[in-house]
């Protein structure tokens, strides 16, 4: 891939607490270099991605039975078109961040110093999105990540590298997980109260999908910007889905179905809300938790102030307070 580290920097980006299933490695070269690696699955491969400041190196690996799948990507790229498609890499992120410091100070002085450069929004897997910030409520991002790791490696393959120290696992369907799994088996692995909100949320993903005689994923992408407004795909997933409130289904609505402009108010938002933004008077200001209200003018105040990228803005201001 040739872009630079100023429109995506993987480190920043995968770390940033909005996708939970990249693993991490060091690689050394010959000159003793050292690279960080990041691999993931999809579609039954792996995918290795190394940053280098002229760009971004990728290897697809594929089992020796999958070898229609491997003459695809040779003729049709699939792997970078997924790339592609993942990382939203036909907007310009420099051109935003030009935007986001016209309209706002805060913005401009924090990013000022071209630490945060490269931190971008991906367009995550919905499935894999709604189980992931299930999990996220009262929680923080290296448990996040144990959590949906623990869940990939309970309950489907291993996805074998060779001269790699660690195994990926792909992430369960939800046909897989409902049934190999059970409240029981989620609270052994960690999960707690939410096993219960993941078990209830995969069936009713499941006969939401039977009633609408489609498969489960092609039920959530149904739900995709383009395809529905964001009120509609916002309210659908409260309704639903066990676990899913009005900042959880923002979270979806952001990561997993692609509408940019929605900005999940979570604790902290809340806090730089407050102490950067003034946008809550004094007699609400003292609360520690968030009031539909105050969420409700908090996300439409930061949508008005940073435009139609506004989540991507939120999730640099985020990344940043932590």
């Amino acid at each position: 891939l040739n872009i630079h580290p100023i429109e995506l920097n993987l480190s920043l980006t995968l770390r940033s607490g909005q996708s939970f299933n990249w693993k991490s490695s060091i690689f050394q070269t010959i000159d003793q270099t050292q690279h960080i690696e990041w691999s993931i699955v999809n579609q039954k491969r792996t995918i290795i991605l190394r940053q280098v400041d002229s760009g971004i190196h990728y290897l697809s690996l594929y089992h020796s039975n999958q070898i229609q799948d491997y003459q695809n990507d040779l003729n049709q790229n699939t792997t970078l078109t997924f790339l592609n498609d993942y990382f939203v890499l036909n907007v310009s992120l420099q051109k935003l961040y030009q935007e986001w410091s016209r309209r706002d100070s805060n913005f401009k002085f924090k990013t000022l110093n071209g630490s945060y450069n490269g931190l971008r929004v991906c367009k995550q897997d919905p499935w894999e999105t709604l189980i992931s910030f299930i999990c996220s409520s009262n929680n923080n991002i290296p448990r996040i990540t144990s959590m949906i790791n623990n869940l990939s490696e309970s309950f489907d393959e291993i996805i074998s590298i060779q001269s790699k120290p660690n195994s990926i696992h792909t992430f369960p369907t939800p046909h897989q997980l409902s049934r190999s799994c059970d409240e029981t088996k989620l609270k052994q692995l960690g999960f707690g109260y939410r096993s219960s909100y993941i078990m209830t949320s995969t069936q009713s993903l499941i006969e939401l999908s039977v009633s609408q005689n489609c498969q489960p994923i092609e039920y959530l992408n149904s739900l995709s910007n383009g395809t529905l407004s964001y009120s509609v795909a916002h309210q659908t997933l409260i309704t639903h889905f066990s676990g899913v409130g009005p900042k959880v289904s923002d979270c979806i609505c952001l990561f997993g179905l692609g509408f940019k402009e929605t900005v999940p108010v979570d604790v902290h938002l809340y806090q730089i809300a407050k102490r950067d933004y003034q946008f809550l008077n004094s007699s609400t200001s003292k609360s520690k938790t968030v009031s539909k209200q105050d969420y409700d003018l908090i996300k439409t105040k930061f949508i008005e102030l940073w435009g139609d990228y506004a989540g991507w803005t939120q999730q640099i201001i985020f990344f940043i307070d932590l």
